[in-house]
């Protein structure tokens, strides 16, 4: 599943490994990463607020 692998990609690259144990449905609801993780071109917009549907954390 798509989102389960991005959801375990993210967690990796944030360092938090610990989140891999997590389900997608638990990490979805629980956890955020905010956007100073992410590069400008990461978003669709100027506000920061939607990402690109290829969006990774820095």
């Amino acid at each position: 599943n798509t989102i389960v692998c991005r959801s375990k990609l993210w967690a990796s690259i944030c360092g938090r490994e610990e989140l891999l144990s997590k389900t997608a449905i638990q990490l979805h609801n629980n956890y955020r990463i905010c956007k100073l993780h992410f590069t400008n071109n990461m978003f669709l917009n100027y506000e920061k607020t939607k990402l690109q549907p290829h969006a990774v954390p820095s």
